[in-house]
């Protein structure tokens, strides 16, 4: 019981890479959809959890979104398992909506209401690109654009979306960007996701 349970955990964790190869820049990539990992146990746990904002507003009384590690220059190994890797969560949020756009946005963002970074990963038409963003009260906004991948992983539960559906997702990617203010940071995150497409206002 205890290997089919470790199987369902962490499945679309196991996936054949080279980890020496090199960059890549930041194409499209394939969406993979899976309709059956809504049913993966990390999302049953979820609904035990509430998620965490640092402004006790409405988003604490949420069920967890995510379990989704995500890091700048930590040394891991992306192929342990997330148990073994929660000492690095950081409690971010997950959102989706279309903002008037036929490519639908998924932001994982954290925020303490002065400042914040995450990324944003946008679908189209069963592709995918992920871009790093991050605000400051105290300074200009940063987005990039021009990330360089080792690799990258996408899991939806379905092809096509619209307004107020349910996402159940999986991602894990390592980046760099070599276009900050300061010097290149290397990016790495995995884990899944949930969410409800919000409507546009």
């Amino acid at each position: 019981m205890k290997n089919i349970l470790f199987i369902i955990l962490f499945s679309p964790i196991s996936c054949n890479r080279n980890e020496n190869k090199n960059f890549t820049d930041n194409e499209w990539k394939t969406v993979e959809v899976n309709s059956e990992i809504k049913n993966n146990i990390n999302f049953r746990k979820f609904n035990d959890e509430k998620e965490f904002s640092i402004l006790f507003d409405t988003i604490t009384l949420q069920s967890k979104t995510n379990n989704i590690i995500f890091l700048q220059n930590e040394k891991i190994n992306l192929n342990d398992t997330l148990k073994k890797n929660e000492m690095f969560l950081i409690n971010k949020t997950c959102t989706a909506n279309f903002k008037n756009s036929d490519t639908l946005s998924i932001n994982i963002m954290n925020s303490n209401g002065f400042n914040g970074d995450g990324f944003k990963i946008s679908v189209f038409k069963k592709k995918y690109k992920i871009n790093y963003s991050y605000f400051s009260d105290a300074g200009p906004d940063y987005q990039s654009t021009t990330l360089k991948f080792m690799f990258s992983k996408l899991i939806l539960n379905k092809n096509r979306y619209k307004e107020n559906d349910s996402i159940f997702g999986y991602v894990e990617f390592k980046c760099k960007d070599e276009k900050t203010y300061l010097k290149p940071v290397q990016y790495y995150a995995k884990g899944y996701f949930r969410t409800k497409i919000e409507k546009n206002k």
